[in-house]
């Protein structure tokens, strides 16, 4: 979009917050930016059009504070219903709660290598826990007043929080022991923040100073004093060397990081000052107040360089853009404006958010953003959107599975919202409910006979149920962490469960025994299939191998080695002689199932890809991903046959009907979908529709076979 130069007065979308807009800033490569407000949401919009992109919903209270991991593949929420939850950044769907603080979770950081999560809280304690499992690794207890901030430093070895109790403390993050207390502050401590280096730490207080301290000795090196109310924030400049203080005394001071004197008085706010960021190269601080302006200042002389006036209400936040060329603030008056921050000119205004918002952030890749708020809700927000084919609708989030029954007549599907919906194939109806799992369910899948389905769940356990009635027949216990896939064996007499406790396990269908444990992958496994004659197992896993075992023994026979990244899927062809594997690489294998040799790679995926399995005859293959494409290819030559599109986000699976005529799919969209196999069907049943009295297509119809 591109500014109506009289007046710069523009004829833009208004997308209103329903209440305060607390925070905005921009995706790294400016494209998006994200909103956090007191409406409950906080979203995430095209910086050019205005447009919303994504919400992330599950939390019961206001959402804190969120914010990505280092690779940007998952976000992390703190929130007042005394949660943390972690979400994948690409789907928006939840993966994990971590459950523990007994109140309100006020922040939530990534370590610097992914690995851990810190969550600060008003129960007095920050908690260290294991990102890819949830569960808590060790408490910071200490503080004796609420936890308000903690954070790694740029090494990952400690980790600073900051606290009501008048001390931030430093904590070593691998024993969870206090290392040293930054006292001295005569009131709450605010924030805190480690200098660009890591070698020093700075506070601001409500006692009206700011500090910074020796990161290594907890020595006071020096005091920032000179406002006359509390300061409300403090943070460093990109380059280390000065520091930028604001205060509810109207004013914002520029501060020397090495001698600890006042450099310089930001003045011309008549109200509190809440926030304040450096530009990308030092030179521009830009202001934002509860006088409804925003402020430029030129960091150099701390002369006002230009005021941003038309908010109708405070002023809570204001960033700059990646590049420097422009900024976004967020106001009381429950809007977002985008100005240039070369000319002062508003660019651009974002309205829609229905509460207050309490943080928002990009990515470390800028593809995605995220924001959490007082609405119960994170949200990520995305610009793709596809059209939708046929739907089977009921799940309240994520379907990671979809499977027929063995006589083609009903679907099961597995869905984040820890349930397992059973379906009629050929009307699209729900005619059951697994309900009882704690945790998502990842997979799901039904007994040769058709009689029972079994699941899998990230509360540690697979479980078996009737199908009619759908009630829980037993439980099969014993994996330390989530268990990702169980399937039944071709004769129904054993069970194989994978799990991110880095096992795969065989159990006996009717004892709820576990006969062996298959031991060596060296990370999480994500599925377990049997041969076609029940002699062997292949399981995928995340330490970029699959391996093949002896079922009756549970001895590793051998590996398939070669691709790249974590192996998600691995299935035997329906005579058994070759494997087929689905990776994060972006590639899907053909494998000798005797010899362990690659046969074949398929390549076309732009993303990764989740599952590969067979067609009945063995000479196709249906690949998922999570570039939102169906794929078919043919078995021999590796060819690609066929796309079907139509999910709008990542897809999980993909299964062939029974008979091989129809294929079965499930997405983070929320649904599942049933697709034509072979063009010749396909032909033939357009061909059959077209010539009904009248020859009209449903619109749902067009879409399915390409016509609009």
């Amino acid at each position: 979009m591109r500014a109506q130069r009289s007046g710069w007065r523009m004829n833009l979308p208004r997308y209103r917050h329903a209440a305060s807009v607390l925070s905005a800033a921009y995706r790294p490569d400016g494209k998006q930016i994200v909103t956090a407000s007191a409406d409950q949401t906080a979203r995430i919009w095209d910086a050019e059009t205005g447009l919303e992109v994504h919400q992330l919903t599950g939390h019961t209270n206001g959402v804190l504070s969120a914010a990505y991991s280092p690779n940007g593949k998952q976000i992390v929420t703190a929130s007042d219903d005394q949660s943390v939850r972690i979400w994948d950044a690409a789907t928006g769907q939840e993966m994990r709660q971590l459950i523990g603080h007994t109140g309100s979770v006020r922040s939530a950081a990534y370590s610097p290598n992914g690995e851990q999560i810190v969550t600060a809280s008003d129960d007095m304690t920050a908690r260290i826990w294991d990102a890819a499992t949830g569960q808590e690794v060790r408490q910071l207890i200490g503080h004796t007043g609420s936890v308000w901030s903690a954070a790694y430093s740029p090494d990952g070895k400690q980790i600073v929080t900051a606290s009501a109790d008048q001390t931030a403390r430093i904590w070593d993050a691998a024993t969870g022991k206090e290392v040293r207390q930054f006292s001295g502050h005569t009131e709450g401590v605010l924030s805190v923040a480690y200098s660009p280096d890591g070698q020093q730490i700075v506070t601001a207080s409500a006692d009206q100073t700011a500090r910074i301290w020796d990161a290594a000795t907890g020595r006071a090196m020096r005091q920032f004093s000179g406002h006359s109310e509390g300061i409300l924030s403090a943070v460093y400049s990109p380059n280390g060397k000065e520091i930028v203080t604001t205060s509810a005394d109207g004013t914002a001071r520029i501060w020397d990081a090495m001698t600890g004197h006042e450099v310089r008085q930001l003045s011309g706010h008549t109200k509190s000052v809440r926030s304040a960021a450096y530009s990308p190269d030092s030179k521009f601080i830009v202001t934002a107040s509860d006088d409804m302006a925003a402020r430029i200042w030129d960091a150099a002389t701390g002369k006002e360089v230009r005021p941003l006036t038309g908010h109708t209400a405070s002023v809570r936040s204001a960033a700059y853009s990646p590049d420097g060329k422009f900024i976004v603030t967020g106001s009381d008056d429950k809007t977002a404006f985008i100005w240039n921050a070369a000319t002062g000119k508003k660019v651009s205004q974002l309205s829609g958010h229905a509460a207050r918002v309490w943080s928002a952030a990009y990515s470390p890749n800028g593809k995605q953003i995220v924001t959490a708020s007082d609405d119960k809700t994170a949200r990520i927000w995305d610009v793709a959107t596809r059209q939708e084919v046929r739907q089977l609708r009921g799940h309240t989030e994520g379907v990671l599975s979809a499977a027929y029954s063995p006589d083609g007549k009903q679907i099961v599907t597995a869905s984040y919202d820890q349930t397992a919906r059973i379906w009629d194939a050929a009307t699209g109806q729900k005619v059951g409910q697994i309900s009882g799992h704690t945790g998502s369910v990842w997979s799901a899948a039904y007994s040769p006979d058709s009689q029972h389905i079994v699941t899998a769940s990230y509360d540690h356990t697979a479980r078996i149920w009737n199908v009619s009635p759908d009630q829980e027949v037993r439980q099969l216990r014993g994996h330390s962490d989530g268990v990702l896939s169980a399937t039944y064996s071709p004769d129904g007499k054993q069970i194989v469960t994978s799990s991110t406790d880095g096992t795969a396990r065989i159990w006996d269908a009717a004892m709820e025994k576990a006969v062996h444990q298959l031991s060596g992958h060296t990370a999480g496994v994500w599925s377990a299939a049997c041969s076609p004659d029940c002699k062997f197992i292949v399981t995928a896993s995340d330490d970029q191998t699959a391996r093949i075992w002896d079922a009756t023994t549970g001895k590793e026979v051998r590996q398939l080695s070669g691709h790249t990244a974590s192996v998600l899927s691995a299935a035997y062809s329906p005579g058994g002689k070759q494997i087929v594997t689905a990776s994060d690489d972006q590639t899907i294998r053909i494998w000798d199932a005797v010899t362990g040799l690659e046969v074949r790679q398929l390549r076309g995926h732009t993303a990764s890809v989740r599952s590969a399995a067979y067609s009945p005859d063995g000479k196709q293959i249906v690949t998922a991903s999570d570039d939102q494409t169906i794929r078919i290819w043919d078995a021999v030559t590796g060819l690609e046959v066929r796309q079907l599109r139509g999910h709008t986000a990542s897809i999980r699976s993909a299964a062939y009907s029974p008979d091989g005529k129809k294929i079965v799919t499930a997405s983070d969209d929320k649904t599942a979908r049933l697709w034509i196999a072979s063009i010749d069907d396909l032909l033939t049943e357009a061909g059959r529709l077209i010539q009904r009295d009248p020859p009209l297509l449903t619109p749902e119809e067009r879409r399915e076979y390409g016509l609009e």
